[in-house]
């Protein structure tokens, strides 16, 4: 037998003697669930997955189909500063368990399931992508949090894309509070002169 057969049999072994010792658990609710990184049943027909048709800006849904690039009423009534956005999911009370897990509790196998989402959302958006960059913590959050959320994610996404991810592109140079419960206006006051591009990056 070759050794590549014999090294993927070994594996799978490997891997099934692991799923008797520690089931893989639902990423959502934790229950134990038939594949890793996977969702249970009740908790996957409680996702949102974004998509078209949308907004072409913004990513909004539009609850029927649009001509292409259309734009939804607020993007066309205060355009936002940046061409083009999009979301995996919808935040409700399907995907903000799995979320809150992800982010504060230690989660993090859940990066490799969110990056496809994410990929699935992105589309043509990642395939013109020359660079992913993650939004950096300041460092006295990520010493608390041990990891940073928003680099896991960007590190699984960029193995299924063609560009390249750049974890220092951005650096915080201040600490914000929370954002959790605050509006749209209230973030972008929150985040204002918060990140810098450090001088390695900037052009020379």
């Amino acid at each position: 037998m070759k050794s590549a057969a014999v090294t993927a049999l070994l594996a799978e072994g490997g891997g099934r003697a692991l799923d008797l010792l520690l089931p893989p658990r639902c990423l959502s609710c934790g229950s134990i669930v038939a594949r890793a990184q996977g969702l249970c049943s009740d908790c996957w027909k409680a996702l949102h997955l974004l998509g078209e048709p949308q907004c072409d800006r913004c990513g909004l849904p539009f609850e029927y189909e649009q001509i292409a690039h259309m734009l939804c009423g607020a993007c066309l009534k205060d355009p936002p500063s940046w061409t083009r956005a999009r979301a995996a999911l919808a935040y409700d009370d399907g995907s903000k368990p799995m979320i809150l897990r992800f982010k504060h509790a230690d989660y993090t196998q859940a990066a490799a399931t969110f990056a496809i989402w994410m990929q699935r959302a992105a589309g043509p958006l990642l395939e013109e992508a020359d660079i992913i960059v993650p939004v950096p913590l300041h460092r006295w959050r990520l010493f608390q949090r041990r990891y940073n959320q928003a680099a896991l994610l960007s590190q699984a996404l960029a193995r299924g894309a063609p560009g390249r991810m750049v974890p220092d592109l951005l650096l915080r140079q201040r600490s914000t509070p929370s954002q959790g419960r605050l509006t749209s206006r209230q973030r972008q006051r929150n985040v204002s002169g918060a990140f810098v591009v450090p001088p390695r990056w900037q052009p020379s």
